[in-house]
């Protein structure tokens, strides 16, 4: 009796099921399960074999010649009156408090209780397999830990007095989610939402557990016995919907992304409430800043990022700063943490840093530019002021469509105002990103623009038709995927939070609902002379053979746009280099040549402008 209250205090008397006594732990778990008398016994006496070694040794002799030194089912009907059946099919089984091992006839089947179930009960935290109990360490703004200190108390509301208390509560807990509560974090930044978990459970008094597979054997059991609350760590994917087991009626909190869905099991009693967990606003950021690197964050507040990437790049920053022999990190190596930054395989670091002279544009061109790069920026705050209209749908995001001809300037266009943006630019592997399975085309690109929202990164979609082209009649399967997708892309492009350059030969090749959905379309048109002029001398620099006057002929004459021009130059500057000196006359003939012809057609007569 002094080893095990539970053995004891049963067989006192089985009418005590009901109000178990202190410090009867194994007593509360039965009542929560519904357990019998019977199956409360086995589980005691499972939980005596597993602390003490004589009590299996005595189990064996009792069961010889059956080997094993736990429990079998005909030993236990025939100890405590009831039946093999019974005890298979019993709650006790059912919840994963017990199992049922063995491949013999049932009644030589053995039962035991899972280690960290029997650990738990102890007092000792032994999770399962499949359970985490990591968590990252993140200082989140104050407004944020407010509301999600509002969302505890709003799941632990007593509007169902049925349920509470379920959870086994130490001295600390001021509050205990109703049964069947179940909270939906919807973030496109992981790392924000768990640390949001984390606040939540606090709030609760409840320590929280990272769970991937609700359906882990035994883990209602020993979430039970831990006084745990699950975080639910598995988002799903577009078009795909999360099922939600009953689970004993434990609370959950769910972690999702911005796709997806989430649902009850049917004929399930749980109850879903989903929060939106905001990326931190401007005030909130210049304080996390503040807080890492003091007054030399700079300009870095005005980056919408979440409060995990402001963690994550400020470590960096302060690394880098320490290899250049600085204690404290600047906005500069902030930004070069940034530039460093992976995308991974679904997307490509494109390089920022180029000269403005570079990008020669007509001035209609230029304008339209400039007006995008102060949306960009003054998007957060773009309609405080505004009519009710205008705040109904609002949103952060930014979408810009550049067309035209190929050659013209638009992928430089897009890393021109990534760098006066000071954001990073990735550009989308449309190669990676599509797949031959259904669905999986989706999840690739959602998970690339999650990464974008919350990293505060710029995408380009290069050749963006291929992903963004126009729906067509449904003939077959393959059309209706390529629909679906279409759909997918329409709808998240809208509800993006981030910025997104999109680049394509032709306008006519969308959907005529993607124009809606953009806040920009830039047309680059064929460079005219006077930009062909100045995209030479942008290509050919200082050192060059050609006159004023010859420059003004090649610019009037030959109608190539600046990726040819710089073709041109480039092939002109290979055939110079082996001999080490400049770019001749004949070399900038044969490299034009040779660019007309790749082009398929005639080459100017510009005769004339090579002469010596």
């Amino acid at each position: 009796e002094r080893d095990w209250p539970e053995l004891a205090w049963l067989a006192t008397h089985a009418r005590y099921a009901d109000t178990p006594p202190p410090g009867a732990p194994l007593a509360r778990l039965a009542a929560r399960f519904g357990l019998s008398v019977a199956e409360t016994f086995a589980a005691a006496l499972c939980r005596a074999v597993e602390s003490d070694p004589m009590a299996g040794r005595a189990l064996a002799r009792l069961q010889a010649p059956l080997a094993g030194a736990r429990p079998t089912l005909a030993l236990v009907a025939r100890a405590f009156a009831t039946s093999v059946e019974a005890l298979a099919a019993g709650a006790a089984v059912q919840s994963g408090i017990l199992t049922c091992s063995g491949e013999g006839p049932l009644p030589t089947r053995e039962l035991a209780i899972p280690i960290s179930l029997h650990c738990a009960l102890a007092g000792v935290s032994l999770p399962p397999d499949g359970v985490r109990l990591d968590f990252p360490l993140l200082a989140l703004p104050a407004a944020l830990i407010e509301a999600a200190q509002a969302q505890a108390r709003a799941l632990a509301a007593p509007d169902i007095q049925d349920a509470r208390p379920f959870l086994a509560r130490s001295t600390h807990q001021t509050h205990a989610p109703i049964s069947g509560a179940t909270l939906v974090l919807r973030a496109a930044a992981h790392d924000d939402a768990l640390a949001v978990a984390v606040v939540v459970a606090r709030a609760l008094g409840t320590p929280p557990v990272r769970v991937r597979d609700p359906r882990i054997p035994g883990l209602a059991p020993w979430l039970v016995a831990s006084g745990c609350i699950a975080v639910l760590d598995t988002a799903p994917g577009p078009a795909e919907t999360l099922l939600l087991p009953e689970l004993a009626r434990l609370p959950l909190i769910v972690l999702a992304g911005p796709d997806g869905a989430v649902a009850a099991e049917p004929g399930s009693s749980r109850r879903l409430a989903t929060w939106n967990v905001p990326l931190p606003d401007l005030a909130a950021r210049r304080a996390l800043w503040h807080a890492h690197l003091g007054d030399a964050c700079g300009a870095l507040p005005q980056r919408r990022m979440s409060a995990a990437h402001i963690d994550a790049l400020a470590a960096a920053a302060t690394h880098h700063a320490r290899i250049k022999g600085r204690d404290t990190a600047m906005d500069h190596d902030v930004c070069a943490a940034a530039q460093a930054s992976s995308p991974g395989g679904l997307a490509q670091p494109v390089d920022t840093a180029l000269d403005a002279r570079a990008l020669v544009l007509p001035p209609t061109t230029r304008a339209e530019l400039d007006a995008l790069l102060v949306r960009c920026r003054v998007r957060e705050g773009l309609v405080d002021g505004l009519g009710a209209a205008s705040r109904a749908r609002a949103r952060l995001g930014v979408a810009a469509l550049f067309t035209g001809p190929s050659g013209t300037g638009k992928t430089l266009a897009c890393a021109w105002l990534a760098q006066h943006l000071a954001l990073p630019l990735w550009r989308v592997d449309t190669a990676a990103v599509t797949s031959k399975y259904i669905g999986e085309t989706e999840k690739n690109l959602a998970q690339v623009l999650a990464r974008a929202e919350a990293e505060g990164v710029a995408l380009l979609f290069d050749e963006a038709d291929a992903l963004f082209g126009k729906r067509t009649d449904v003939r077959d399967a393959n059309d209706r995927h390529a629909n679906q997708q279409t759909n997918y892309l329409l709808q998240r492009i809208e509800s993006f939070d981030g910025i997104a350059f999109l680049t394509s030969n032709s306008r006519s090749r969308f959907d005529a609902a993607f124009t809606r959905r953009l806040d920009a379309i830039v047309d680059f048109a064929a460079p005219g002379p006077e930009e062909r002029r100045a995209l030479w001398l942008a290509h050919l620099g200082d050192a060059h053979p050609l006159a004023p006057a010859a420059i003004n002929q090649l610019a009037a004459n030959i109608d190539l746009s600046g990726g040819h021009i710089r073709n041109v130059v480039l092939a002109a500057a290979a055939a110079a280099h082996p001999s080490g000196r400049a770019i001749a006359l004949d070399d900038l003939r044969a490299a034009l040549e040779a660019e007309y012809r790749k082009l398929g057609r005639q080459m100017p007569g510009t005769a004339s402008l090579f002469k010596p």
